[in-house]
């Protein structure tokens, strides 16, 4: 699975930051276990369970994150810089996701982890789910990713 979850944060990586916005970022992954999630989910969220999968942006607002990336492809343009956008942190607790994700077919379970994993990256772009607007908003995100991703 850790291969399979580094394939497809690699391609969604080429589909958002090289292909459509033309610079380079790199995101933080940690793989934990089950009782090491538990922790960061109490820590941070306030939910004392497990978890699959947590995003940590490195940016406050949706705003600030399509600043930065601005920012960096202004530094690519005019100063020829390459240094590449601290996007964020995700991360992974396979032993939940394969509990969650019980499949007989290795399709149908490389398709759910993507979905998983660009739901989990469009929250580092600093989108979310709380109110209906912002769910459509995500939404659309998630499945323009998922286009892209599966063309790719």
């Amino acid at each position: 699975m850790n291969r399979i979850i580094g394939i497809e944060l690699g391609k969604l990586h080429d589909v958002y930051f090289k292909k459509s916005l033309g610079i380079s970022a790199y995101i933080a992954t940690s793989i934990v276990s089950r009782k090491e999630m538990y922790k960061i989910n109490e820590i941070y969220r306030g939910k004392s369970k497990s978890t699959d999968i947590l995003s940590f942006p490195s940016t406050l607002t949706f705003e600030e994150h399509q600043n930065a990336l601005k920012e960096q492809y202004l530094n690519q343009i005019i100063y020829k810089k390459h240094d590449p956008v601290q996007f964020g942190h995700i991360v992974i607790c396979p032993d939940v996701i394969s509990k969650r994700i019980k499949s007989e077919s290795e399709i149908v379970m490389k398709s759910k982890l993507r979905r998983l994993l660009i739901h989990a990256f469009v929250h580092l772009c600093n989108l979310d789910h709380h109110t209906r607007v912002e769910h459509l908003k995500m939404r659309r995100f998630e499945l323009e990713l998922l286009s892209k991703v599966m063309k790719k």
